[in-house]
């Protein structure tokens, strides 16, 4: 695991966030200016980015702790955010989640003609079963 913050920016395996960010998350910040590498070597920085040493292994167990926290919560919170996103969509918004791109209705349509099939009926008339007319 990488991590490595900075005053009030923090990097979590490649996953940028603030400190308000993961206050919102309802996550308490431990001690800044530090960066864990992926092989458990440690650094921490003075306020002025000078290094000052290593971090002890307990800070390091505690400092790992936090950022798997930040990057569960941070999980939960979007998928939260996009199931309430899927619960206020109208049968407009569902319907053009549903349908497949225009290529590969174009596609469809084409196969269809030479095979003599109904693949782009059947796939538009699902998608407004699915999601019908409110």
């Amino acid at each position: 695991m990488y991590i490595h913050n900075r005053d009030t920016d923090w990097e979590i395996n490649g996953k940028s966030f603030t400190n308000d960010e993961i206050t919102a998350l309802g996550i308490k910040i431990p001690e800044t200016n530090l960066t864990i590498n992926p092989d458990g070597t440690s650094v921490k920085f003075n306020e002025h980015g000078h290094e000052v040493g290593e971090l002890k292994s307990t800070k390091i167990k505690t400092i790992k702790t936090f950022a798997n926290k930040v990057l569960v919560a941070d999980a939960k919170s979007k998928e939260q955010k996009e199931a309430t996103r899927k619960a206020n969509m109208t049968y407009i918004d569902k319907r053009r989640d549903g349908y497949a791109s225009i290529q590969d209705q174009l596609d469809m349509q084409y196969n269809d003609m030479l095979n003599s099939t109904t693949t782009w009926f059947d796939h538009i008339a699902k998608v407004k079963q699915d999601n019908p007319k409110t």
